[in-house]
């Protein structure tokens, strides 16, 4: 019997190994048929792939038959070349067609009456509005790909110009309104193309190839407007833009309007568009209270020694007066301008020139203060605290304006650099214009920060130890009466002649002195500089700019601009006979055209300048238009500008007329860029495109990295969404982000990995529009993203426009631990309420009415809110009222107790939902919950009825007792 069980125990067992094998084979037939029937899928999919594919090339091999056979059609022969173009015959099928663009409120001038604009200019750039074409590039060599291609290239600014969903359809605008040139024609010879810079050639290159491969003749001047230079097109934008400042998402434009602004070039010449803007000079008034006579001498000879960056021209020892020129114009080759005919000692003369007009200045201010109520304050009876003066001067927000390159600080350059501030201002004078600039300048921009007599003393204190000593041990202009009186004698001469001059300068001086001959001369000088286009000086307030009108400089024919002997025949460098040139070398040097160059000629006939002398004429028909210092890259944002003051024969339905809602947003910007509100707060004044363009997919993601590295820092927000495949990388609004949320897994990820995973098919943005970019310097000087002043994204949804007008005009402190404060511009009531309107259009937000919502009190709620106030110890950190917080100061929030008058409780509901959403970096932690891919993860299943609650209690804070003296 035990032989029996242990036998069938063996079988069992060997029962059981087989059926584990057989279980096994059965597991391994299911896969294998599963993975039969995968592969089956597969098979179908790829033969489903096959069959698409096949349709597709189908397709492709029909399209190239047909174009083949079109092509055969129109290919070279005696019948296409020849016998379908000839006269007649072409108006059936000719090989040459000219296409054209007719715009009819658009006209070309010519001479004796308007026509219609008629642009030929797509009969060659035939793919002018094809986005396929976009930086073509045929044979992948682009350089080689020149000279007959990059016609083919359409336009690189779809998003602005040509297509017919850009704010400038190629039909209702054609091309010559921007480009200049001859439209009418289709040679081009007699297109008049422009050679310009760009990345595969140099103008001189382009110039060259194009004499040599199209019969180009760059001396040709029967047509009076050639092509604007490609790399000057944006100066086109100010014929129909006059209207507004700055054009949104255009920052070539904006920069070279911008730079006429800071120049005060419309204090001299007129421009229509600018006649709102205030002199860029200081109110020299009271200049006799602020600094001394001979500080002011020495300034006026040469204020780019006291400080480089100042705005204020030098307007003596320049190149027709003795100077040396501008090395970019003479080579170093020497300037024999120090005497001429008239005068013999020119650097002399400039020194009593400057001498005699700063002396009149002088004696206007000193009358003005006589007779006005202008005198300095009296300061606190204790030495200065210098130390406490450069801390305040970090914290009280001078920063915001003022750079001091002495420190290292040169974030912002809206007033002046104060690095040598103590070597020209006294004591009094600077207390007191810390205290209440607009007692002195009545019209300043200069703010009142609103500080204690002993904070503007400190101040005070630091800034006169900020100066230059070897600056200050200059000896001044010298005197020299026999030159002031030559000047005097000319100035009078044309009346009686010199004789009579004479006698009457001697007369002056019997009477009055050396004085008299020196505020006279001091007068006509000041006159004949138009010192009054940039100053308010007492009685020549309602002076005008002494320079030619420039609204329409560029429709002055060629004819008329005074080259001198710079495009001479007989000059060996002429320059070119051109508006751009004549414009680049009047902005490196003012007077060059008063220069002749002395050419020598060798044994073989070649000419070259040995040096230059001056065109013979009298002192006062010498050109007088200072020299601003410009760099080279100012130089071509002024001659873009200056190519674009040009409108003719454009209709008035033609140019851009603002909305009344652009208006508000117009008139607010203005402001904003008068009181340098971005110096401070990032405020999205304007759309700014970042360009991700590069050489490769590196460049673009470097760039890419490094744009939204700086976001997250300093607070960049998009304008505009951005999708790739399909796929949105950037929502509207969104902050600027290295993650992306993606629909597929509902998630987020990596955008710098959505490019790398597929590198040679995925397209890359070219341009991010941004808000924010380049705003808010002043924050860059403080570490806490907290403690800078608030980034204002989204305001107009976040403040009641009701407390935003009061505090404008009368701002007070609301957040307690920063210490940069918001000073008082003196704003009027109407400045208010247009940045007030500002805000809410920007947002979208109704006005001028809006519905106040919660205005009833319900305990219950109350209670609630305020004990969920109490359980976060919302008090910790934030002033409630009389209820001050127990954390130091540094640490404060905002006083809640302002929460009902000041903010829009819809954005206070946003606010409690998720406050990193709204602000990254705010130290306001979220207690409710956060959002994540789009979705909200909260903490509370009942957070809707919590914040709902707290809310009320903060709409409502202070109408109820707190609730333990209640119940007590």
């Amino acid at each position: 019997h035990g032989d029996d069980e242990s036998l069938l125990d063996e079988s069992q067992a060997e029962i059981d190994e087989k059926s584990e094998e057989v279980a096994k084979l059965r597991l391994d037939a299911d896969n294998a048929k599963l993975e039969l029937d995968e592969a089956k899928a597969q098979l179908a999919a790829l033969g489903d792939e096959v069959k698409t594919l096949g349709r597709e090339m189908e397709a492709l091999l029909d399209d190239k038959s047909r174009l083949e056979g079109t092509l055969a059609k129109i290919g070279p022969g005696l019948f296409n070349d020849y016998i379908r173009n000839l006269p007649v015959v072409d108006m059936l099928a000719p090989t040459l067609k000219v296409e054209k663009i007719v715009v009819e409120d658009l006209h070309d001038n010519y001479n004796f009456m308007y026509v219609d604009k008629v642009d030929m200019c797509i009969t060659c750039h035939v793919a002018i509005a094809d986005p396929y074409y976009s930086d073509w590039d045929p044979d992948g060599s682009k350089r080689e790909a020149i000279p007959g291609e990059r016609v083919l290239n359409a336009h690189p600014r779809l998003d602005l110009f040509v297509s017919d969903n850009s704010p400038h359809p190629m039909g209702e605008f054609g091309c010559t309104v921007c480009h200049q040139g001859r439209g009418q024609a289709v040679e081009f010879e007699r297109t008049f193309h422009t050679p310009a810079a760009d990345a595969f050639e140099t103008a001189e290159e382009k110039e060259e190839r194009w004499i040599r491969d199209f019969g180009y003749d760059p001396e040709r001047h029967y047509w009076d407007w050639p092509m604007t230079p490609s790399d000057k097109l944006y100066s086109s934008c100010y014929q129909c833009h006059t209207a507004t400042d700055r054009i949104a998402g255009v920052p070539e434009y904006n920069e070279s309007r911008e730079l006429v602004e800071t120049l005060g070039c419309y204090g001299c010449h007129k421009i229509e568009g600018f006649q709102h803007l205030r002199k860029v000079g200081p109110d020299l008034t009271n200049i006799a209270g602020k600094t001394t006579e001979e500080w002011a001498q020495k300034w006026s000879m040469g204020p780019r020694d006291f400080r480089p960056t100042t705005n204020m021209p030098h307007f003596w020892d320049l190149s027709n007066v003795g100077g040396p020129g501008d090395p970019r114009q003479t080579k170093g080759r020497r300037l024999d301008n120090t005497s001429d005919r008239h005068v013999e000692d020119w650097p002399a003369r400039n020194e009593v020139e400057a001498r005699a007009v700063v002396a009149y200045v002088f004696e206007r201010s000193r009358q003005a203060m006589a007779a006005g109520d202008w005198e300095p304050m009296t300061p606190p009876a204790r030495e200065g605290d210098v130390d406490a003066g450069h801390e305040l001067f970090q914290q009280r927000g001078c920063l915001g304006c003022h750079s001091v390159e002495a420190e290292g600080w040169t974030e912002n350059g809206h007033g002046p650099d104060l690095s040598a501030v103590g070597s020209k201002v006294g004591d009094e004078w600077l207390y007191s214009w810390l205290m209440d600039p607009k007692s002195y300048y009545q019209t300043t921009v200069m703010p009142d920060l609103r500080l204690t007599p002993d904070e503007a003393w400190d101040i005070t204190a630091w800034l006169l130890t900020m100066r230059d000593d070897d600056w200050a041990a200059e000896a001044p202009p010298a005197a020299d009466a026999g030159i002031l009186d030559s000047i005097a004698v000319e100035q009078l001469a044309s009346v009686a002649g010199d004789d009579w001059a004479k006698e009457e300068v001697a007369a002056m001086r019997a009477d009055g002195g050396e004085h008299a001959v020196e505020l006279f001369v001091g007068e006509k000088l000041f006159n004949r500089y138009g010192c009054s286009g940039c100053h308010l000086v007492p009685g020549h307030y309602d002076d005008v700019g002494i320079g030619t009108e420039l609204t329409y400089e560029s429709l002055k024919e060629l004819s008329k601009f005074d080259f001198g002997h710079e495009a001479a025949h007989g000059n060996p460098e002429a320059v070119g006979h051109s508006r751009e040139a004549f414009y680049r070398h009047k902005m490196i040097d003012p007077r060059v055209y008063d220069r002749m160059p002395i050419v020598i000629t060798d044994g073989d006939g070649n000419a070259t300048i040995s040096h230059y002398s001056q065109k013979v004429k009298l002192p006062g028909e010498k050109l007088k238009m200072p020299n601003f210092g410009l760099d080279d890259r100012e130089v071509e944002l002024l001659t873009q500008f200056l190519l674009g003051l040009r409108a003719d024969g454009i209709e008035e339905t033609m140019m851009h007329t603002l909305s009344p809602a652009e208006q508000v947003v117009e008139e607010g910007s203005r402001l904003i860029t008068k009181y340098n509100c971005i110096g401070c707060h990032r405020m999205g004044q304007l759309p700014v495109p970042l360009t991700l363009a590069g050489e490769d997919l590196d460049a673009h993601l470097t760039n890419l990295e490094d744009a939204v590295e700086e976001g997250l820092d300093y607070g960049l927000w998009m304008a505009e969404p951005v999708e790739v495949d399909g796929v949105t990388l950037f929502a509207e609004g969104d902050w600027l982000s290295d993650e992306y949320y993606d629909p597929e897994y509902e998630e987020s990820a990596d955008i710098f990995e959505f490019f790398e995973d597929d590198p040679e098919n995925r397209p890359v943005p070219e341009r991010l529009m941004v808000y924010g970019h380049g705003e808010g310097g002043m924050g860059n000087y403080i570490d806490d993203a907290a403690m800078r002043p608030p980034v204002f994204r989204g305001q107009g949804g976040k403040v009641n426009p009701d407390w935003v007008f009061e505090f404008l005009i009368e701002p007070y402190t609301v957040r307690n631990h920063v210490q940069v404060r918001m000073p008082t511009f003196g704003l009027t009531p109407d400045e208010s309420m247009a940045l007030v309107r500002w805000f809410s259009e920007r947002d979208d937000q109704p006005w001028p009415f809006e519905r106040d919502m919660d205005t009833v009190l319900d305990e219950d709620l109350y209670r609630t809110g305020e004990s969920i106030f109490n359980e976060f110890q919302c008090n910790q950190c934030h002033p409630a009222g009389d209820v001050l917080p127990t954390q130091s100061i540094e640490n404060w929030g905002p006083d809640l107790g302002l929460t009902s008058e000041r903010l829009k409780m819809t954005w206070v509901h946003d606010w409690l939902q998720d406050p990193q959403q709204i602000q990254p970096g705010t130290r306001m932690p979220n207690f409710f919950g956060e959002f994540v891919d789009r979705e909200y993860e909260s903490y509370y299943d009942d957070w809707p009825e919590r914040i709902a609650a707290l809310q009320h209690y903060l709409k409502h804070l202070g109408e109820l007792p707190p609730a333990e003296d209640d119940e007590g």
